[in-house]
């Protein structure tokens, strides 16, 4: 497995609300989102989900 440094992922992309793949894990994608304002909670039927929120 590699690691991913998510600091240096997100100087990458400026834009807010477009998810980027960071990397792959058990067949699952990672994705980073910048976001900004409210986030209207919603879920996805047919996946699992992790978020973890980085300040």
């Amino acid at each position: 497995m590699d690691k991913v440094n998510l600091t240096e992922k997100f100087s990458l992309f400026k834009g807010y609300w477009q998810p980027k793949i960071a990397g792959e894990l058990n067949g699952q994608l990672v994705k980073l989102a910048k976001l900004k304002g409210e986030f209207v909670w919603h879920q996805h039927e047919n996946e699992d989900e992790f978020f973890m929120v980085v300040n």
